[in-house]
């Protein structure tokens, strides 16, 4: 009797353990699944970007810049695709207008820097690149072409040949008209040269002040050196 008695308290012990065990981490616990953050996936876009900018498909690399900095929420993601989208911008620009509007975008993003400048900071072009929306807004005002030439009257018929060909289609002379034309054509390429002369001045004073703050860089290198050295 004593025996069974022993045996059933061992048998209810055993089930209160197992249940135990059971309830407290023997068994594996559910936990939901964690959401990937965004940052990753974001930053294979701004990736993407750089590629497409690197290989000269500037119009995908603006597409992949502006989608991601409309999306976006992280502030860093957000600067850099800023700065992406106003690079494409700018080269992008056949206008007055569209450069305008990407010294827009240029301000915005050197709104979300630092006050001071260091470095190698980009914002020492600021200066030139408003100067440039400047000058090509008021080239802008200018007409480049003059207005359209009115078509020249018909030469009136011989005075001898007036009246036998009365009953016939005139036929007009053209090469007035032609000769207009080409006259207006050169006109245009003159225009044209004009304007490649004026960016190649612009360009050469660009890459001179580009050398200068090169040189400028390398100078201030040097003095930190120095001044770091023993």
């Amino acid at each position: 009797m004593i025996k069974n008695s022993l045996l059933t308290n061992l048998g209810c012990r055993l089930c209160l353990s197992t249940l135990l065990a059971a309830v407290t981490g023997c068994t594996p616990i559910y936990t939901p699944p964690i959401s990937r953050p965004p940052y990753s996936a974001e930053m294979q876009v701004l990736k993407k970007g750089y590629e497409a900018f690197q290989q000269g498909d500037l119009k995908t690399a603006e597409e992949f810049f502006g989608r991601l900095h409309q999306q976006t929420e992280n502030p860093k993601i957000s600067r850099h695709s800023l700065y992406g989208l106003t690079c494409a911008r700018l080269i992008l620009a056949e206008d007055p207008d569209d450069f305008t509007e990407a010294i827009r975008l240029w301000d915005a993003w050197s709104q979300l820097l630092p006050p001071n400048l260091s470095g190698d900071d980009p914002r020492l072009l600021s200066p030139l690149l408003h100067e440039m929306a400047e000058s090509g807004t008021a080239e802008a005002r200018v007409p480049e072409n003059d207005p359209p030439d009115d078509p020249p009257d018909e030469p009136p018929p011989p005075a001898n040949e007036a009246e036998p060909r009365q009953n016939e289609k005139k036929q007009p002379d053209k090469s007035a008209f032609y000769k207009k034309l080409i006259k207006a054509r050169e006109k245009d390429i003159q225009r044209l040269n004009y304007r490649l002369e004026k960016m190649k001045k612009e360009n050469r004073t660009l890459k001179h002040q580009i050398e200068a703050l090169e040189t400028i860089h390398l100078n201030i290198q040097e003095k930190k050196k120095e001044i770091s050295s023993p």
